[in-house]
């Protein structure tokens, strides 16, 4: 079940008819968002650790507010007409998932099919204004994507890198990475709840995989200050 859903997510995305109707791309993205949210909920009831639970309740109230911006979105579009495709079969099972981990990633692959849907939304936008909104909602869903990301790689011991910001040996740093020894970023680094740069502070990790994300260098920072070394 879990595969053919998948499967129809990635059918959507080579239908050749979806590039001429943006009223096709709105339908998918609306009815696969609202079965996201339920996706969302399941996950927080599963969450390893309670703080990670608050996180994906938080997640999931976004994606909410989310779907009513999308439904604001055919205000915009109002010269594409047609019957709305019934996608509500196969949007189902998508809260539908064997292990947690399986949940986990099916919320991240989500995440990325509705960027993508999002970004070609844009290109049917009737002003640089509408444009902005869409491609605003399509940051949230890859941000949203990375965080997926780093929880399944935890949960499934797969890290990517040895710790959260340390180079991949055999690959060059080439990215440099904020001074945070552990944890994830947040989804959401714009949002007030959560401090700059994006990290949610004293989430600990529930894989033992290593420290939480507390910004130790401001700690190290302020030790130095109360305890300056003689010259």
């Amino acid at each position: 079940m879990e595969e053919a859903t998948l499967k129809w997510l990635i059918d959507g995305m080579m239908d050749d008819k979806m590039y001429y109707n943006p009223r096709r791309i709105l339908d998918k993205l609306v009815r696969t968002e609202e079965a996201e949210i339920r996706l969302y909920h399941e996950l927080a009831k599963g969450a390893p650790a309670d703080c990670l639970r608050r996180i994906i309740e938080h997640m999931a109230h976004r994606e909410k507010e989310g779907l009513e911006q999308l439904k604001m979105l055919y205000h915009h579009f109002p010269s594409y007409h047609g019957a709305a495709e019934n996608v509500q079969e196969a949007t189902e099972a998508i809260s539908v998932y064997g292990d947690w981990s399986e949940g986990v990633r099916k919320a991240r692959d989500i995440e990325v099919c509705q960027c993508y849907w999002l970004c070609h939304l844009a290109m049917y936008a009737p002003d640089p204004h509408v444009y902005a909104m869409i491609l605003k909602l399509a940051q949230e869903e890859i941000q949203q994507a990375m965080f997926w990301n780093y929880v399944y790689c935890a949960c499934t011991k797969r890290a990517p890198y040895p710790g959260p910001w340390d180079p991949h040996p055999g690959y060059p740093d080439k990215y440099p990475r904020p001074g945070h020894p552990g944890g994830y970023p947040s989804p959401f680094p714009s949002d007030p709840g959560y401090p700059d740069p994006g990290y949610y502070p004293g989430y600990p990790d529930p894989y033992d995989s290593g420290p939480g994300a507390y910004a130790a260098k401001d700690e190290e920072e302020k030790k130095k200050g109360e305890n300056p070394s003689k010259g």
